[in-house]
């Protein structure tokens, strides 16, 4: 899975600390509780160290140096990033090659890296491939910073397709980069929409293996039941000595031994469905990255509207000043005046809506914030019943091996013992 992000002069630094961080950034783990500083140590940059600890400095440093076309508006994306997940179903020890290759793949349409820091210490790893978006414009021959007219709807649509090719035939077998999260570039409305649904399938998920759990405890309490009951039985001994089981005692002691393989296979379906839970939560995590990105992005929307509105004002104190200087002149002051409504309308929609985002934004956070605090709690619940269940499990087994250790044994003697009878009815003859 992958997905691209593109940020500002404003922005750029921020994010390359964050993908760049050491295990003394506790800061950063306050932001993401997915991080685990005992882990961030094993994070590494596939790319070459910068000199330049300024993201903007080193983007200026290298347009100058390759005679890139460095455009000074503010609103440009000097920096975008491929973030790409390892997939499920790479082999453990193909995971390096794996993002390796993925650099190599990205190094060669995409020159100008910055920071390309594989991530070790969150739930899944991960690749942040940061680098400067650089365009050849044909029509005047020269080179540019465009992330605009980099990714057209054309580039974005083969990215995953090339990727996929590209991994398949460094790791000579096929991974599931193509999914259905591929998508880029979605709204926060259709972010948020995606991340309520994906939270209510987590949590119906949680309810059925809450029910299979149950289930499971209570079929585990009937095999107790009967091992219990198992414990009660005694070998009759013979005239000789020798113990000698009855049929009855043999076909308990036979059927309890089959209960050590059931017992396996409801371990591993465990286990499985444990792995499906952690892919689960790390979807949703990733989704809750890109929403607090977003909501940055809003915030930055924010400061601009405050801004123009202050300009507004600014303006229209101006104008007021004009009309007061130029009071004589009628028709000129009428003009004003309509350009003061105008604004002041202007101004007045700017601030519904603002007020309305901030509105839409508040009770989206809060709707996400109970629902996440609802699935940490049913998540640490489950946890807990699952480490006891394999806590019970384990002692089922030590003792399903001891019985069919005494099993064997009783088995043993019931040959001597046959024998011996043999033996006997032969020497009577």
């Amino acid at each position: 899975m992958a997905h691209l992000e593109h940020y500002k002069r404003g922005g750029a630094s921020g994010i390359v600390k964050h993908d760049e961080r050491t295990e003394n950034d506790k800061v950063e783990a306050r932001k993401n509780e997915c991080i685990n500083l005992q882990k961030t140590h094993l994070n590494y940059n596939l790319a070459p160290a910068r000199k330049e600890k300024s993201i903007t400095k080193y983007v200026e440093n290298f347009c100058s140096e390759h005679n890139i076309h460095l455009p000074k508006r503010k609103d440009l994306n000097i920096m975008s990033s491929w973030v790409v997940t390892l997939p499920a179903d790479v082999k453990k020890s193909d995971e390096k090659k794996f993002f390796e290759a993925t650099y190599n793949f990205l190094n060669k349409k995409y020159p100008g890296v910055i920071t390309s820091m594989v991530h070790l210490d969150e739930t899944t790893p991960h690749m942040h491939y940061a680098f400067i978006p650089i365009y050849h414009d044909r029509k005047n021959n020269i080179l540019k910073v465009s992330s605009k007219n980099l990714f057209t709807r054309q580039v974005l649509r083969d990215f995953h397709k090339d990727l996929s090719a590209e991994i398949e035939k460094e790791l000579g077998y096929k991974v599931s980069i193509l999914t259905n999260e591929t998508r880029v570039n979605k709204s926060i409305k259709e972010l948020k929409q995606e991340t309520i649904k994906k939270e209510l399938e987590l949590q119906n998920k949680i309810d059925k293996d809450k029910i299979a759990l149950e289930r499971t405890l209570d079929s585990l309490k009937s095999i107790f039941y009967q091992k219990t009951e198992i414990d009660t039985l005694e070998a009759k001994k013979t005239f000789t000595g020798e113990l000698k089981l009855s049929r009855d005692v043999f076909e308990k002691l036979k059927e309890n031994a089959k209960y050590g393989y059931l017992l396996n296979d409801i371990l591993e379906n465990l286990e499985k469905r444990e792995k499906i839970l952690v892919d689960k939560e790390f979807s949703l995590n990733s989704q809750e990255l890109l929403l607090e990105s977003k909501e940055k992005s809003l915030d930055k929307r924010e400061e601009n509207l405050v801004m123009n509105e202050n300009k507004v004002k600014s303006e229209l104190n101006s104008i007021l000043l004009k009309k007061a200087s130029y009071s004589m002149q009628n028709s000129k002051i009428d003009n004003l005046e309509q350009m003061i409504l105008k604004l002041t309308k202007a101004n007045e929609l700017l601030q519904q809506k603002l007020e309305q985002a901030k509105s839409s934004l508040l009770d989206e956070q809060q709707k996400n914030e109970e629902l996440n605090y609802k699935n940490a709690l049913e998540i640490e619940k489950y946890k807990i019943e699952q480490s006891n269940l394999t806590e019970k499990m384990l002692f089922f087994e030590k003792e399903n091996q001891e019985l069919s250790m005494k099993i064997k044994e009783l088995q043993l003697k019931n040959k001597d013992l046959m024998k011996k009878l043999d033996k006997k009815k032969s020497l009577s003859r």
